[in-house]
């Protein structure tokens, strides 16, 4: 008997199946192609999530659209107890083929991450905690008020994030402008260096210094957006030592290949990253500003070639 309350409501979403089918097969891939940092672990997740939720929203909708098929099903030889149960079942059923299509896709597609049974269980121990809220809520409140109450906690909780994410970035890029402009204080400090003629500038490198007020849990996968994309890369340096002076001291960007050889000399020997002495420079009209060891290295890589 509990075999067709779970066909039942297969049936109910049997117009949507095919398209939720789809969509449980394409996010895993998609995610790794838009967002590589996300790929694996976090597209099978956001696809169980998505399938259980739909399907079980969809059964749910059409409950409440049509009560007196509900009422004539109460009617019926079926105890309550097991209209409850065929759900939970029905949202296993979900999760199970959602695990099949990615453990497929792991095999089919490299770099998408490895599917193990860790994984499979802890996501069906998540699922399952979601589903043991979200039903008995729903009996007890109904479809309408379970689905605005819902809404309302995960804006309140997109909210929370969206708010932390803000500070981080506000913190952030207030230190990098407070680096850059101990930067340029130590630039007109600089012997040679005058603030009324034009120079081209050289950044060699970029920073980010969100990750210093972001408090991250061991195995967070975090966008790049959020912590490593910098406020002040290299096509935008001149734009931002601009700001500092009442006119524009910088005209252009430079490449280290316009560097003279008492220049590049610098770059390849003596030059050190940002805090180092040796991290300001002026070769002729080209102000030289090293950040990162990694766009040194970089630099010094183009000036061998």
């Amino acid at each position: 008997m509990l075999f067709h309350l779970i066909k039942k409501d297969f049936l109910i979403v049997k117009k949507y199946v095919l398209i939720v089918l789809v969509a449980a097969i394409l996010i895993p891939p998609v995610m790794r192609w838009r967002t590589p940092e996300f790929a694996g672990t976090f597209g099978f997740i956001l696809s169980v999530i998505f399938s259980v939720f739909m399907l079980l929203q969809y059964v749910s909708l059409k409950e409440y659209q049509f009560p007196k098929a509900t009422t004539l099903l109460c009617a019926t030889p079926f105890s309550r107890s097991m209209m409850v149960l065929s759900k939970y079942i029905f949202c296993i059923a979900i999760y199970v083929a959602c695990c099949i299509i990615f453990g497929i896709e792991t095999l089919l597609i490299p770099g998408l991450g490895t599917s193990g049974i860790a994984l499979f269980i802890l996501m069906f121990f998540v699922t399952s905690v979601f589903i043991g809220i979200y039903l008995p809520i729903q009996y007890k409140l109904g479809y309408e008020k379970t689905k605005f109450a819902f809404a309302v906690i995960i804006a309140f909780m997109s909210g929370v994030r969206d708010m932390y994410a803000q500070k981080v970035w506000k913190l952030g890029f207030d230190a990098e402008m407070k680096a850059h402009e101990r930067i340029a204080a130590r630039l007109e400090r600089f012997p040679g260096f005058d603030a009324r003629r034009k120079y081209r500038l050289l950044q060699i490198g970029r920073f980010s210094l969100r990750r210093n007020y972001y408090r991250r849990t061991a195995g967070e996968e975090i966008s790049l957006d959020l912590l490593e994309t910098s406020f002040t890369p290299e096509f935008m340096s001149r734009i931002v030592y601009n700001f500092y002076y009442p006119e524009d001291v910088f005209y252009d960007n430079a490449v280290p290949g316009e560097l003279s050889k008492a220049g590049q000399d610098f770059v390849r020997n003596r030059a050190k990253p940002w805090p180092s002495a040796d991290a300001v420079y002026i070769d002729g009209d080209i102000v030289v500003i090293v950040l990162t060891e990694e766009g040194l290295e970089k630099a010094r890589s183009l000036l061998y070639f």
